[in-house]
């Protein structure tokens, strides 16, 4: 696909721009088919998130095409990206006054979003990764199309009203027919596989395409079903990866890697308002199973969550980024305001190991004390910091120390250690 980049006025006689082809002025059929059809979808989701868009009676967009984008496309979907992006990011929290650490600095800044020091020099930036997402998004409502409603106009048929048969369908039409709805269905199944197969080779590098997938990939979770959202092409993201790990398999190192793209310079200043939306997700997103909790989804969830969460508090501190360890203050701190550390995960432990044997019960306590143990981990950052002179302690330090504070973290450590007493006993 081809890269978008700030609209600029291509000249009539040329075929080339960085060695990508642009099209002719005059738009081929299937790039106005592209515009009318990509262009409205991609305007919806960010005018109107809360409801999936209205079906286009267009076919599946193709993936791998670099002449189906016109050069008006690609600036108005450069437009909508930058527009929309920002426009998100703010609803949900941008408009927090958020405290910042500038490298350099002795002590930390404050701003809201659109003030932030760091957009003259990285500003939002979208690539093919985006593109990319969006057509998949596309071609993925086409594949799964909203219920339609009953309307009001159209009375439902009463069960007392008589049957009217319907004539009876040729014997050939009836053997065709079947096999017919197979044909759909294994197409519709190579589609899909193509789109994920697709998605899994996009890496979102760039703060704005990083943001964009993220941003795409709720879209997916609030408007299609379970099985689109928990596909795993969606993990090279490392906010996804971050906020979903309880719907991976067991996470590989190399799949951990993209975490480091949170300490780019582009990506790193938008840490505060990010974490506010990693807060977020958590709340909405992570509960314990109300019913039918399984020793398999407990331990999945926990190891999960350790072997996630600790590779990224372990990157921030060896790049002595405490700064971005404030996010992680706040989920422990929802922790023990949400009862968490102290009724819901000792409920759901009693739940899943009750009926086990003792050695299969102390594997799930471990597990549990193993995930929890990211707050003490937290706690020795803080005891490290603490123990520098104050005259050594920069604008991160200070920031962290700023957002314990803020957060009571204090009263969390001592939730977590007297959870600790408590389990520690069955630990033979």
């Amino acid at each position: 696909m081809l890269t978008p980049s700030l609209p600029q006025v291509f000249p009539s006689s040329q075929h080339e721009h960085n060695g990508i082809p642009i099209s002719h002025d005059e738009p081929t059929p299937e790039q106005k088919a592209f515009f009318h059809a990509l262009i409205p979808f991609a305007a919806h989701l960010f005018d109107d998130p809360e409801r999936p868009p209205r079906p286009f009676l267009t076919s599946i967009l193709p993936l791998k095409d670099e002449h189906i984008a016109s050069r008006e496309a690609l600036e108005a979907l450069h437009d909508i990206f930058v527009c929309g992006t920002l426009k998100t990011l703010c609803n949900q929290t941008g408009w927090q006054l958020r405290s910042f650490a500038k490298k350099g600095h002795e002590k930390p800044q404050t701003s809201r979003l659109w003030n932030a020091p760091h957009w003259p020099t990285h500003p939002l930036n979208f690539g093919n990764v985006s593109i990319d997402t969006l057509i998949i998004l596309f071609n993925l409502f086409q594949l799964y199309p909203p219920q339609k409603k009953h309307t009001p106009h159209e009375p439902l048929p009463s069960p007392d009203a008589p049957k009217i048969s319907q004539p009876a369908a040729s014997s050939r039409k009836d053997q065709a027919s079947p096999q017919k709805d197979i044909l759909s269905e294994q197409r519709k199944r190579r589609v899909l596989d193509a789109q994920w197969r697709h998605l899994s080779t996009l890496y979102p590098r760039q703060n704005g395409d990083l943001l964009l997938h993220f941003f795409l990939y709720t879209f997916v979770q609030q408007h299609l079903p379970p099985e689109c959202s928990t596909h795993p092409a969606w993990r090279n993201n490392p906010l996804i990866l971050l906020v979903s790990f309880h719907q991976d398999q067991r996470a590989k190192q190399q799949g951990l890697d993209a975490l480091r793209l949170l300490l780019d310079p582009s990506v790193a200043p938008l840490m505060p308002w990010i974490g506010s939306l990693l807060r977020n997700a958590w709340l909405q997103k992570h509960t314990p199973p109300k019913t039918n909790p399984t020793s398999e989804a407990f331990l999945h969830y926990f190891d999960q969550m350790h072997r996630i969460w600790s590779s990224a508090i372990d990157l921030f501190q060896q790049a002595e980024r405490y700064d971005l360890l404030a996010p992680w203050l706040e989920i422990f701190s929802l922790w023990l305001a949400q009862d968490q550390l102290t009724v819901h995960w000792p409920r759901w432990l009693h739940e899943a190991s009750h009926s086990l044997r003792m050695n299969d019960r102390q594997t799930l306590t471990d597990e549990l004390l193993q995930a929890i143990g990211l707050i003490a981990q937290i706690q020795d950052i803080a005891e490290d910091i603490r123990s520098l002179h104050p005259t050594e302690r920069d604008a991160a330090h200070r920031l962290f120390l700023q957002t314990y504070a803020e957060t009571r973290f204090a009263e969390v450590f001592q939730t977590y250690k007297e959870l600790k007493r408590t389990l520690q006993p069955t630990l033979g």
